[in-house]
């Protein structure tokens, strides 16, 4: 054998003894979920949107349905003030305008929260798109071509009909 060669065999164990990157990424990543050696078991991080475990399927159904409502509740407050206001004066509208201003807030929260929230399945996740392109993206940030075709994706893979 020639000098700096080393025997097949040889060769083998010094591999073995020697991790892979993708070993050593999986232990720097996996080191602080564990919480280091010899220590109490970390609890898993928590989800950006406050959960701080994987909620159930049924909870994340029960969760999307109850913000949904609260929203839908907050935006029906202030279509029915806008309602009101159709056709009025200016001191019939300027009178309604606190009222509307606080109904508009209370609406963002409810939506604010409904984002947040995980969707239980694809219909649901079509809707927080629906929700999210018409109430918190700002006008033109997104040229007009790809939102429709984003818009579109989700309408055509939904099961159910999303409303526009």
């Amino acid at each position: 054998m020639a000098a700096g060669q080393l025997s097949p065999r040889l060769r083998e164990r010094q591999s073995a003894a020697k991790p892979s990157r993708r070993a050593v990424l999986g232990a720097a990543v996996a080191l602080p979920l564990v919480g280091g050696i010899g220590s109490e078991i970390a609890p898993p991080p928590a989800f950006a949107c406050g959960y701080g475990r994987s909620p159930s399927p049924s909870k994340l159904g029960e969760d999307w349905e109850a913000a949904l409502a609260a929203f839908e509740a907050t935006a029906a407050k202030v279509r029915a003030i806008e309602a009101a206001t159709a056709g009025c004066g200016f001191d019939e509208e300027e009178a309604l305008l606190p009222a509307h201003e606080a109904a508009c807030e209370a609406m963002e929260a409810a939506l604010g929260r409904l984002l947040l929230v995980p969707v239980p399945d694809l219909a649901a996740f079509a809707a927080k798109l629906e929700l999210f392109f018409d109430h918190e993206l700002e006008p033109y940030s997104v040229e007009a071509p790809c939102l429709a075709a984003i818009r579109g994706d989700a309408r055509r893979l939904s099961p159910i009909k999303v409303v526009p």
